[in-house]
């Protein structure tokens, strides 16, 4: 683990509070506001009464305390070592994230140190200063709410022009690449495709909601060669419920947006014979259809 639990919830609801115990400006209702804001739902059963009846020799009964200066809760070194390799990702450094005190310390682990398989090799150039300054002005235009007006390449490499309104950007693991959605008539677009961008002075009105299409598949899970644990390691990020059948089989129901199904169908192949698709009809079809595709290349 690399964050310890004394930088979890329960430890920074009751930092807040002894914060304001030094200020001098706590009340009864104070704590319970701030457990409830900081913690979880059942904390408010058990941080008041551990810091009032003295379990907690942190504050005395008038809601002051011994303590002289405001907790602080500095990093470790392994915690900042983690933090610059994180740091050190093309992709994180788009965003334009600088954390102060990090020059002297060694990262955790470099690109290098990556190896990523069941991905394509024609991902975004995340440091091409082009590429760095479209990705700059369309997240100013999402936060000014602000339209754009862009040059890119469609699927032919015919260079168009278009004009919308960014609501936010996407990243696909699978493919390497950013896209930024639309509330226009043409929903997204791939930043590796745009050769040029810039604001224009229309300002959108009204909050635009991106809104996705959900699908689901269920899939029987044989666990051999450790196929159970590599399957939620692939899905870790997705909405899932799982069952044990028994017998080294499990059912998982895995939740995903529908523009990701190609994406789904190509990781859930990956596993072979120890995985199959139960549901949806559709689903199992596509499933088919590419292992008759990949048999008749073998075929010819």
């Amino acid at each position: 683990m690399i964050y310890s639990e004394l930088f979890s919830a329960y430890y920074n609801a009751v930092a807040s509070i002894l914060e304001h115990a030094v200020k001098g400006d706590l009340t009864d209702d104070l704590i319970l506001t701030l457990v409830q804001m900081k913690a979880f739902p059942d904390s408010i059963l058990t941080i008041p009464d551990s810091l009032k009846d003295g379990t907690w020799p942190l504050l005395r009964k008038d809601n002051t305390t011994s303590l002289e200066h405001v907790p602080t809760m500095p990093l470790t070194t392994l915690q900042k070592r983690w933090l610059k390799a994180v740091l050190a990702d093309p992709r994180v450094q788009l965003f334009g994230v600088h954390i102060e005190g990090l020059e002297d310390v060694e990262p955790l682990f470099t690109q290098e140190d990556w190896k990523v398989y069941d991905r394509y090799l024609d991902g975004d150039s995340f440091t091409d200063p082009r590429y760095i300054k479209i990705f700059h002005t369309l997240m100013e235009a999402i936060h000014e709410q602000r339209g754009v007006s862009i040059q890119a390449r469609n699927r032919y490499g015919a260079l168009r022009r278009y004009s919308f309104f960014p609501v936010c950007l996407e990243y696909s693991s699978k493919d390497d690449k950013f896209r930024v959605l639309s509330s226009g008539r043409k929903s997204e677009y791939n930043l590796g495709r745009i050769t040029s961008c810039r604001m224009t002075d229309e300002v959108r009105t009204g909050y635009y909601h991106v809104t996705h299409t959900k699908s689901h598949v269920t899939l029987e899970i044989l666990d051999e060669r450790s196929t159970l644990e590599r399957v939620m390691n692939r899905f870790a990020h997705f909405e899932k419920r799982a069952e044990d059948l028994g017998d080294k089989r499990y059912r998982l129901e895995i939740e995903y947006v529908s523009a990701d199904e190609t994406e789904v169908v190509i990781n859930i192949l990956s596993f072979g014979q120890y995985v199959k698709v139960l549901e949806p009809l559709e689903f199992r079809e596509q499933i088919i259809k590419r292992l008759k595709d990949q048999q008749n290349l073998r075929l010819r």
